[in-house]
């Protein structure tokens, strides 16, 4: 049980820094926590601790999928209603592109 409690510090530490860096670079906290859990996961792989982690347990796994919702919720709610309308084009533009070329994309290697 204490395993369970030792792995867990490690992932709310790494959520506590991300959120320490967002503040100081004043960037989105959602984008720095995918950074961060990014950058930790290749030097798990790369140190091959992986295991010692437990990166593959199912309660991991759910919490993982749990945290990807909430951040794309989070990245979603940052944007800003007046800068959306200012900018309604654009805006339109980048989502657009930004779901047909990674759709497309895939469609093609497949």
């Amino acid at each position: 049980m204490g395993e369970i409690f030792f792995i867990s510090s490690i992932w709310l530490f790494l959520a506590i820094i991300s959120t320490i860096v967002a503040n100081r670079l004043k960037i989105s906290i959602a984008l720095i926590e995918i950074i961060i859990g990014s950058l930790f996961g290749f030097i798990a792989i790369e140190f091959n601790f992986v295991e010692d982690i437990h990166a593959n347990s199912e309660w991991l796994r759910y919490v993982a999928s749990s945290g990807a919702i909430l951040l794309t919720f989070l990245a979603g709610a940052e944007l800003e209603p007046e800068a959306l309308k200012k900018r309604f084009n654009e805006v339109s533009i980048v989502g657009v592109i930004g779901f047909l070329a990674p759709f497309i994309g895939s469609a093609l290697i497949s």
